[in-house]
């Protein structure tokens, strides 16, 4: 989600120049973390960097540096994950104040070389000597990482100007000129396409950006989950919808054939905010850096537990404000707590063998409609092994469903006694009875388990498991079956569709549904606007998710 531009104040300009003069050899500079949210390796790092800033100007450089930062928070996708970033300000000295071809031209070379009129644009504000500028950052910021991380310049000169490419941003010391480094920073960091105009013919083939497309019918926009049934698909400007996300003509430097979601947002004039999709793309790039399961405990992936002890899992990391992540946790793939960042095991719980414990995150914030990538989900998984004990007690056979068959009795341990043989269920319609469980086997000095008692024949032919029921049964006939927890539907086309799954499922997503057409799971209707759902209780053990049909060829849902 990188792309490399210079674009800035409504004009295309190439890329950034390069070894303008010869690079003195780095320095190391003093350096301030403004913001210390966590670990740089698992942050996302923003790095200010003044030039034209003289040994006596470091004051002002830290207050300017200490501003711009600000400016970020005050948009929702910035401020919701500030735990999410580090801002660390690098103390650059020059030998002068100003820049080329601004209002205060500097009689030396600043360490930069920072110039206006860059590519013949007046107010585009380039770096005039990049390799020094990454020669800094090799020496000052050894976290940074350019696929990821944020840099801006802060150039001690009046005048109106800045610019931005895939790896810098600058802007000048002109009062206004700060929210050309946030729209800037749109670019590099979310892949945002501009969405102002000019006089270019329109594309004929789609934008990679989250919040440009050459297409002006609902069900082929990108951004379709975030428009309102009420709004119209064109949106006119100057109706009342300035506030609606809708699909606006003109955008990417032409008025005609390319649209953009949001009237007026940061990415088509200065001063106001990012529009709610490209503040979602936002999110998107902070989870593509951050971990939210930043540090877990055990440190070790794999780990040996007796079985009359027990094991406290837990983790730490990075947390929106409000805390919108879900957090559960799975014993075998079967949840067993949610809501809290740290539970106790027991060798007793787990038993005799080699088992799973997992943990998984999922951030439900408004911010975001739509994840294709899952990135606002994470896990860790922990394997468990617990070795025969002594004097332990085996575990009591399962009960089996209707017509199913009972459960097998649990092994005593040395000296143990073993578990009692699990019930046989009563048999299904039509279906023979169920089989009793078998009685455990009692340990070395233990005593055996008792056998299970056998379930009542029905009539006719054989019962299946609970009585033949399935997660589908009486609502639809012939479902597509799938065993996945990760599953994708893809598109489901206009007509009607079921699906039906016995994995253990955490939550899922759904979206694209026009209006009319319903989305049920488990019998239940849910709402599809490309945000993640709960899921209601089991049904028949497992899950059916129904479509009815419709006109809408892009509805889908996905399964975790």
């Amino acid at each position: 989600m990188r792309r490399r531009l210079a674009q800035v104040l409504g004009l295309s300009v190439g890329a950034w120049l390069a070894g303008l003069a010869g690079s003195a050899p780095a320095l190391a500079f003093e350096t301030e973390l403004l913001q210390n949210s966590g670990p740089g390796a698992n942050r996302v790092n923003i790095f200010i960097l003044g030039d034209g800033y003289r040994a006596e100007d470091q004051t002002l450089l830290r207050n300017r540096a200490i501003a711009l930062a600000n400016d970020f928070w005050v948009h929702a996708s910035f401020a919701a994950f500030r735990p999410f970033f580090n801002v660390k300000l690098i103390k650059t000295i020059s030998a002068d104040d100003g820049a080329v071809n601004g209002n205060n031209p500097p009689a030396q070379p600043t360490i930069f070389q920072s110039l206006f009129n860059c590519s013949g644009i007046d107010r585009l504000l380039c770096i005039g000597d990049t390799a020094r500028l990454d020669q800094v950052l090799q020496t000052d910021a050894p976290e940074y990482n350019p696929a990821f991380d944020i840099v801006l310049v802060t150039v001690n000169d009046t005048k109106y100007g800045g610019a931005g490419s895939a790896q810098y941003g600058t802007t000048s010391a002109h009062p206004g000129a700060s929210s050309i480094a946030v729209h800037e920073i749109g670019h590099s960091f979310a892949d945002l396409a501009d969405e102002y105009e000019d006089v270019n013919p329109p594309s004929t083939v789609e934008f990679t950006s989250p919040n440009a497309t050459i297409f002006s019918q609902r069900s082929q926009v990108k951004w379709n989950v975030w428009i309102s049934a009420s709004t119209p698909v064109p949106t006119p400007e100057l109706s009342g919808f300035e506030n609606s996300v809708g699909v606006f003509e003109g955008a990417v430097y032409s008025s005609v054939g390319h649209f953009r979601p949001w009237e007026n947002c940061l990415m088509r004039v200065l001063g106001v905010t990012y529009c709610p999709v490209c503040g979602e793309a936002l999110v998107w790039s902070v989870y593509d850096k951050t971990d939210p399961i930043e540090a877990h405990v055990p440190a070790a992936a794999s780990l040996t537990l007796a079985l009359g002890a027990s094991q406290s899992f837990s983790f730490t990391g990075p947390k929106p404000v409000p805390n919108t992540q879900n957090v559960t946790w799975f014993r075998d793939g079967v949840q067993f707590a949610s809501g809290v960042t740290s539970v106790n095991v027991t060798g007793t719980q787990l038993g005799v063998g080699t088992h799973t414990v997992q943990v998984r995150t999922q951030d439900q914030t408004t911010l975001v409609r739509r994840d294709p990538n899952l990135l606002l989900r994470s896990q860790f998984s922990w394997t468990v092994t617990v070795p025969t004990g002594g004097g332990g007690r085996g575990g009591g056979g399962g009960t089996a469903g209707t017509g199913g068959r009972g459960g097998a009795g649990g092994r005593g341990g040395a000296g143990g006694t073993a578990g009692v043989g699990g019930r046989g269920g009563s048999g299904g319609t039509a279906g023979v009875g169920g089989r009793g469980g078998t009685g455990g086997r009692g340990g070395s000095g233990g005593t055996a388990g008792a056998g299970g008692r056998g379930g009542l024949a029905g009539a006719g032919g054989a019962g299946g498991a609970g009585g033949g029921n399935a997660p589908c049964t009486s609502l639809c006939t012939s479902p597509t079956i799938f065993s996945s927890q990760n599953f994708q539907s893809g598109n489901l086309g206009t007509a009607a569709t079921c699906h039906q799954t016995v994995a253990n499922l955490t939550g899922a997503n759904c979206g694209n549904f026009a209006a009319g057409r319903v989305f049920r799971i488990n019998d239940v209707v849910t709402t599809c606007n490309g945000g993640n759902v709960l899921l209601p209780p089991k049904r028949n053990g497992g899950y059916c998710f129904q479509a009815t049909a419709g006109d809408f060829p892009w509805a889908y849902f996905v399964t975790f």
